[in-house]
């Protein structure tokens, strides 16, 4: 392993198995968020805390796909973290521990900004659409929301479903990163597409995982060390802000280039699309329109052939196939 890529609290935080509610997540939350001095808590669990006056709202979650709670062994293979040998984790979890751990090393540094740490991104963005539909107040003044949970090591989202961030934002950001970063149309959902309406630059940047969601998920130490290098660092003077909040642009971003309509896709994560109440139903439409990419995830999360069956018998269907 290269010299410099061990970081030992963030592969710390990669043992929790933290699924969203888990007494894990909760444990989680309280050993390495609860402790940052004026750190708050909304009615649905977010933790909020500002530091300054920057126009900047920082965020990631808390939450992971894991199937349960309990705690993980991590390894390192030269410069990448991944599960150990004998882990019986689902995943990972850089999606988005890494996120985390970044926001925590900013606050160290004292960049301003606003800090929410999200509950709930994995079941629809539950925790950023409280934020959203009972605290607008918080958020109205901020001009960026930007998240790290993104895949991969050079992606800044310009459109998640439609366009939440200027390609001017995205290209004034890279700069203060490193300049590495590119516009990418490609995002789908994380936090800050709730703020759309709200804030004008609602953006995702790679934090240095691939595979997530899956036993293979790893983890790019040496992006994520350079990335906080710059952020611990960060000047917010300069930012070009373009888009209003609101303003939209239909795209399709879904199965490159399938029937799944940007207009679409966005309503499932809008404000008239509550996943507190509809995320059930919303999962059902996407798998209806798209069997392949359903049978894909259930793979990734450990399913097969034989569990399906059973769940089939479980809900009182006859499989004719």
């Amino acid at each position: 392993m290269r010299r410099g890529t061990t970081i030992p609290e963030l592969e710390e935080m990669l043992t929790y198995c933290r699924p969203h509610g888990s007494q894990t997540e909760a444990d989680f939350v309280e050993r390495y968020i609860g402790t940052v001095p004026g750190m708050s808590y909304d009615k649905y669990g977010n933790g909020i805390l500002c530091i300054g006056t920057a126009p900047v709202l920082w965020s990631a979650h808390t939450d992971t796909v894991h199937a349960k709670g309990g705690m993980q062994t991590v390894a390192r293979l030269g410069h990448e973290l991944r599960l150990g040998k004998k882990a019986n984790g689902l995943c990972l979890g850089a999606d988005d521990g890494a996120g985390v751990w970044l926001l925590l090393e900013m606050i160290r540094a004292k960049v301003s900004g606003l800090y929410v740490f999200h509950a709930g991104e994995e079941h629809g963005g539950l925790g950023s659409a409280w934020l959203a539909k009972n605290r607008a107040d918080l958020l109205r003044g901020y001009q960026a929301a930007i998240a790290f949970d993104r895949k991969g090591v050079d992606s800044i989202i310009t459109h998640q479903g439609s366009r939440m961030c200027s390609d001017a934002f995205a290209l004034s950001l890279s700069l203060k990163l490193g300049g590495t970063y590119r516009c990418d149309d490609t995002g789908t959902f994380t936090d800050t597409a709730h703020y759309e309406h709200l804030i004008g630059e609602c953006t995702n940047v790679s934090v240095g995982y691939y595979n997530n969601h899956g036993p293979n998920e790893t983890l790019d130490l040496l992006h994520v060390k350079e990335l906080r290098d710059y952020l611990v660092k960060f000047d917010p003077a300069g930012l070009t802000y373009s888009r209003q909040p609101g303003e939209t642009e239909q795209f399709d971003s879904w199965d490159n280039g399938g029937d799944y309509s940007g207009k679409d896709y966005g309503r499932l994560w809008s404000n008239q699309y509550d996943p507190a109440e509809s995320y059930d139903e919303a999962l059902i439409e996407l798998c209806y329109k798209h069997p392949e990419s359903a049978a894909k995830v259930i793979e990734l999360l450990g399913g097969n052939v034989a569990d399906m069956l059973e769940q089939v018998q479980n809900d009182g269907h006859h499989y004719s196939g």
